[in-house]
């Protein structure tokens, strides 16, 4: 996967993580383990895990050069009397440029996105 500054965004994964772990990571899609407080690319919101978890694979066999090398980071959120969500995300990005980088791409394939900092 190409960025729009023209790096690899693996390769920037691994000047921050550990080889061994970005591998576990990125099979296991544990992408949030790696980093707290990290930035991330939300893709969409759904009512549920299921849902999130098929709307992420529908994506990635949709957009595979783009999405294809990326962990999914679900992310429950308790809106109150709007119910629970889950948020569909790929993380964590090393930093904000990063983030909006890969973002800018997904627009450009015609798909909503923005970038949110975990806290």
């Amino acid at each position: 996967m190409r960025l729009v500054d023209g790096g690899n965004i693996l390769s920037k994964f691994r000047r921050i993580v550990p080889a061994a772990l970005l591998v576990v990571c990125l099979v296991l899609g544990t992408g949030p383990a790696l980093a707290a407080g990290g930035y991330f690319v939300q893709l969409a919101s759904v009512k549920s895990d299921q849902s999130a978890r098929q709307e992420w694979a529908r994506l990635r066999k949709a957009h595979p050069a783009l999405l294809g090398d990326l962990a999914l980071a679900v992310q429950r959120a308790d809106l109150g009397d709007r119910g629970i969500y889950y948020r569909i995300r790929t993380g964590p990005f090393p930093n904000r440029a990063t983030a909006q980088d890969m973002c800018a791409q997904i627009k450009a394939a015609k798909l909503d996105c923005l970038v949110v900092r975990d806290k």
